[in-house]
Formats: C-alpha cells, sequence, structure tokens
C-alpha cells in the first residue's frame, strides 16, 4: 500500500494542487484543479494499521492541459469532523492544513543511480514531450550519454546499440525495440521532404525507450548490488 509516498513533496491539499509539472503530460506549472471529494477507510485489517485506522479523504484534480486526472489524500485524525463529500480542499480548523499524504499517480523523478548527464537528458525530453523534434532529439542524446557511460563511443548511436548486444550490455529485444522508434535523431537534424513529420505518439515511445534503457544499465545493477550488500552489524 502506498500510503505516505506523497509526504515527501510537501504539498499542501488546496483549490489548485501545486505540482511543478503534470504527472500525465509534463506540462511546466500545470493548472490542476479541484473536482470532487469523498472520504474512504481501508477494510482490511494490515492496511488499516497503516493509516492507524483512520479515514482518507480523497480530492480528485483534473489537469486542465491534458484532462488527466490526479487523486490526492490527506488522513482524517480522530475526534476531527470529516468534510462531507463533494467539499473542496481546506485547512482543518485548529489541527492542520491537509497535507499531502497519498498522490496518484507520484510525480516522475529520475533515479539518484542514473548518471546526471543522463538523467538531465532524459527530463527534458520528457519535458518537450509536447514538441516532437527537440524532445525525440533529447532521448536520443540521452542514449548517447548512456552508451559512452559504458565505454561505447565510436560509431553512429544504431552501431554502438548493436556493439552493446554484442557485449551482452543490453538485449537484442532492447536493440529492435531501438529499431522499432525513430531514435535516430538524423531525420531531425536535416530538414528532408521526404520525412514525415515526427508525432507527440513518436517522441514518447522515444522516451519509454530512453527511460527503460536507463533503468536497465543503472537502476536495476545498483538496486542488486545493495540487496547483496550485508547489513552492517549495529
Amino acid at each position: 500500500m502506498p500510503f505516505g509516498d506523497g509526504r515527501e513533496l510537501g504539498l499542501v491539499l488546496t483549490p489548485h494542487l501545486d505540482l511543478s509539472r503534470c504527472p500525465h503530460c509534463a506540462t511546466a506549472n500545470p493548472s490542476i484543479s479541484f473536482r470532487h471529494s469523498f472520504a474512504a477507510r481501508p477494510k482490511k485489517l494490515s492496511l488499516a494499521q497503516k493509516t492507524n485506522g483512520c479515514e482518507l479523504m480523497w480530492y480528485v484534480y483534473v489537469c486542465e492541459s491534458c484532462a488527466g486526472l490526479v487523486g490526492a489524500a490527506t488522513q482524517l485524525m480522530p475526534g476531527i469532523q470529516r468534510p462531507s463529500d463533494g467539499a473542496a480542499p481546506s485547512a482543518i480548523p485548529g489541527v492542520r492544513p491537509n497535507l499531502n499524504d497519498w498522490l496518484v499517480p507520484i510525480p516522475r523523478t529520475t533515479s539518484p543511480d542514473v548518471p546526471e548527464r543522463v538523467a538531465s537528458r532524459l527530463r527534458q525530453a520528457e519535458e518537450t514531450l509536447a514538441s516532437p523534434t527537440p524532445s525525440i532529439m533529447t532521448s536520443a542524446a540521452a542514449v548517447d550519454a548512456m552508451l559512452k557511460e559504458k565505454g561505447l563511443k565510436d560509431g553512429s548511436l544504431y552501431a554502438r546499440i548493436g556493439q552493446a548486444v554484442a557485449q551482452a550490455i543490453i538485449t537484442a529485444d532492447m536493440a529492435e525495440w531501438a529499431h522499432d522508434v525513430r531514435l535516430d535523431a538524423n531525420d531531425e537534424r536535416h530538414a528532408d521532404e521526404s520525412v514525415n513529420e515526427p508525432t507527440p505518439e513518436d517522441a514518447q515511445r522515444c522516451f519509454d525507450f530512453a527511460s527503460t534503457l536507463a533503468e536497465l544499465l543503472f537502476v536495476l545493477p545498483a538496486r542488486v548490488r545493495r540487496g547483496r550488500t550485508p547489513p552492517k552489524a549495529p
């Protein structure tokens, strides 16, 4: 149960959710507006213990850019009268503001296990998804940076992806996926009337590939290393 996942964001739930980017469309400084609310309580004992047996007040928001829904919950402390269903979020008098305890979906973040030069390109690629050409070029730059981190520095992007398969750095399926997306940014760098304009879907597929590659090359190996490290004696 991911209750508590949203606390690190430090959000106070108000009629407009103050997220720097929409977790769906990555629009910067989005307008994410309140639409509805309702209370709910976990009935399974092991899960109810996570909320100390308290109800959760859920607030449903919508991004005005993409119409994606965002749900945010605050824990209702004992002895506090819960707001009526449909009520907009506001401070609970004399107790605390509506602090965000659970956000769905949680905003995407880049793992600290990903090298910063790769992570910065992934962030830029996601932030420009609505502009396919720069997003595709930046996803390609992220993949380029990942391969260089693994010592593959010579040749075209696709040639080095082939080298990564030969060296068992990635699987053949990953290489086939790379060829299925418009990852080669040469089409985007040179105007050519015979090349179809890229779409936001093309950009999303390139970004998905680059994000998955980062997960395979950096995040999962780091997680395995941490899992194999025995805990220190107290």
